[in-house]
């Protein structure tokens, strides 16, 4: 078996050196592998369809649960493979794990996001305010529980490379 360990692409580069620093700055923790290309293509997707569904119906916790959810599958789909490398956890148990978790911070998201809003903080800054927050635990319960078993330090999940048969067949 081969392990992929192709070039990072300079924009994943940046990305990743300015999440760290945030991330840094935020949690205080220093971590290599930020998932900035999938969480911010997930970011993108939930805010994309937040905003829209927000503007349509004017009602916040439809368009919370509606985005998360479409947001959440790409998010699996690309953390499992690239980010984590498969992870050591089945398909079927970090599934579990990781809608768990979702549900998990689609309760929290919405709460925040809500008391935000009603302190009179417009929906955009309270989105990124509540985002910024929540990233951090999602990041670490993913690289200690979803993909990884409870003892796996999160550095042995984060920078093990994913078997190039993993990528192409999961």
């Amino acid at each position: 078996m081969r392990w992929f360990t192709g070039p990072v692409p300079l924009r994943s580069r940046v990305g990743n050196a300015l999440t760290r620093v945030c991330f840094a700055a935020v949690t205080g923790s220093r971590v290599q592998d930020t998932q900035t290309g999938s969480s911010m293509l997930a970011g993108a997707v939930d805010a994309a369809v937040l905003f829209a569904l927000h503007a349509a119906t004017g009602a916040l916790l439809p368009s919370v649960l509606t985005a998360r959810a479409v947001s959440s599958t790409t998010n699996f789909a690309v953390n499992r493979r690239l980010v984590f490398g498969g992870g050591r956890s089945s398909l079927p148990v970090a599934a579990r794990r990781y809608w768990t978790l979702v549900a998990v911070l689609a309760v929290a998201n919405y709460l925040v996001l809500a008391t935000l809003v009603r302190a009179g903080l417009p929906l955009l800054p309270a989105k990124v305010a509540t985002e910024a927050g929540l990233f951090a635990v999602s990041y670490v319960t993913q690289q200690r529980f979803v993909f990884g078993s409870r003892g796996t330090a999160p550095s042995q999940v984060a920078h093990r490379p994913a078997r190039l048969d993993e990528r192409t067949t999961n």
